[in-house]
């Protein structure tokens, strides 16, 4: 996909999932295009809700333990601890 086109993309998996709402694997590929756009925040969200639905599901973004380290809001984390 080129990156002008990542809008359009998003675009038509919002449709996706707003249409077909269970089906994980359009919050899956929605949330790579975020990631692709730098939009991280969007895109965990995504993630998150990809998990909700199919918990097994695996992508390039989730490993068993959960989003890449890239995506993990780190602040938010160690304010938890304390």
């Amino acid at each position: 996909m080129k990156k002008g086109e990542y809008d359009l993309a998003i675009k038509i998996l919002k449709r996706r999932s707003g249409s077909t709402p269970n089906y994980a694997k359009a919050f899956i590929s929605r949330a790579e295009t975020y990631e692709k756009k730098n939009a991280y925040d969007r895109a965990v969200r995504d993630y998150d809700e990809a998990i909700r639905l199919e918990p097994n599901l695996k992508t390039h973004g989730m490993d068993a333990v959960g989003p890449a380290p890239s995506l993990v809001n780190w602040q938010a984390a160690l304010e938890d601890c304390n």
